[in-house]
């Protein structure tokens, strides 16, 4: 999946309940059991987010976007 700036998408453990509570206007991205996937971010130039690191940038001026995710949990 590929986001385009100012996009988002959201991660679920069961699809129809949040569909359910919310509506279907979401960018959902699937549902996650929370037992064996794992996700990983790719970034410009391929950069990624160390498993269980913390990703604090924005407004980054060299390229461009606005990230608001603060923390990943290693589930390894």
């Amino acid at each position: 999946m590929q986001l385009n700036p100012c996009e988002y998408t959201v991660v679920v453990k069961d699809t129809n309940q949040f569909e359910a509570e919310y509506g279907t206007g979401a960018n959902i991205a699937g549902a996650f059991t929370d037992e064996d996937e794992s996700i990983d971010f790719i970034f410009p130039l391929g950069t990624t987010i160390p498993a269980g690191g913390y990703l604090l940038l924005v407004d980054e001026d060299a390229f461009n976007y606005r990230y608001s995710i603060t923390r990943l949990i290693n589930r390894a």
